[in-house]
């Protein structure tokens, strides 16, 4: 599976946990954990390349979004919050910037 794909099966994930969890918000931490518990994904691949413990990472990222405030709304909607729409809006400029040198397929 390619990393876009990975990408988008992550965002996914993340929104799903989110809504599980009750949280009003979508934030990187729910898409980090997401990222973190794919099978053969690139962050615990790159994690362990840099001889990190994933499980203790994930423990940790756990433990926040257990901090994060609940709602008891029956609606189900999850909004992105300003740090994720940030975090998004700098990978697609750094996307477009190794599109721009060549690095990737045109986008």
């Amino acid at each position: 599976m390619n990393a876009e794909r990975m990408t988008q099966k992550a965002m996914e994930a993340s929104h799903v946990e989110a809504i599980k969890k009750g949280h009003p918000e979508l934030t990187t931490l729910h898409l980090l954990e997401a990222l973190l518990k794919q099978e053969h994904g690139l962050v615990d691949n790159l994690l362990q390349k840099m001889g990190t413990d994933s499980a203790v990472l994930e423990e940790r990222v756990t433990d926040e979004l257990g901090r994060l405030p609940t709602f008891n709304g029956a609606s189900g909607r999850v909004t992105a919050s300003g740090e994720m729409n940030q975090a998004l809006m700098h990978v697609k400029h750094a996307l477009s910037q190794f599109n721009a040198l060549g690095y990737l397929p045109n986008i």
